[in-house]
């Protein structure tokens, strides 16, 4: 007769070496470090959905007592776009122009030497938007990439190289909104971005499909 030994899941419970530091407050965090000439960072993010920025006034936020300096569109250095990748385009990066796309973008950052003093001039910073109206096919967008993926891959190729100068060989729609549309493609060697735009503003799916259409009709004419 044999005995089966008892297996041990997660095992035997042992005593967390830093468990008397971190109930008695004494345990020590990254905040609690500091080194010489060290700044401190507080973003400021938008308060609207979809729109642009009109202006920034930071003349306080740059007078407050322990700023270094406030970035924003307007001054942050140029940055190169990421490469597409086999999953999509690369996240965007902040502080790229004045277009609002998300709730709590990212619109400024405060630099003090403190962080207290980061934090209370970041509430000085005061944001003009100009909040655009909520994109007409943003509920049909979903359907829309998904019947193009499915049916339409040969005409999103054509369009890349018509519209984007794009020669691939595979083609995702990946954003389709009233003004065009984003393709990931995959040419021989790497894949690719591209945005295309429509012929004319778009509002609902059946415009979408008329503006496509003729969008396919114009490039196959041009051989």
């Amino acid at each position: 007769m044999t005995t089966a030994a008892r297996e041990t899941i997660i095992g035997d419970p042992v005593d967390r070496v830093d468990g008397p530091l971190k109930v008695t407050g004494a345990a020590l965090y990254p905040s609690d470090f500091t080194y010489p000439d060290l700044t401190h960072a507080v973003l400021v993010q938008s308060t609207i959905a979809a729109g642009t920025i009109r202006g920034i006034d930071a003349a306080k936020a740059e007078a407050a007592p322990g700023v270094l300096a406030v970035i924003t569109h307007e001054n942050a250095p140029a940055l190169v776009e990421g490469p597409m990748t086999p999953l999509g385009p690369s996240p965007p990066f902040p502080l790229k122009d004045n277009r609002i796309l998300h709730q709590g973008q990212h619109v400024a950052v405060v630099v003090a030497r403190t962080r207290e003093h980061a934090r209370a001039a970041a509430q000085l910073v005061r944001i003009d938007y100009e909040q655009a109206a909520p994109d007409p096919l943003a509920e049909a967008a979903p359907g829309i990439l998904a019947h193009m993926n499915a049916d339409h891959v040969d005409a999103m190729i054509l369009l890349a190289g018509s519209h984007a100068g794009i020669e691939a060989t595979e083609a995702t729609m990946t954003s389709a909104d009233r003004l065009g549309f984003s393709l990931k493609l995959k040419t021989n060697d790497e894949f690719k971005g591209a945005r295309i735009n429509f012929l004319h503003e778009v509002a609902t799916p059946q415009d979408t499909r008329a503006v496509l259409v003729e969008m396919v009709r114009r490039a196959k004419a041009r051989g």
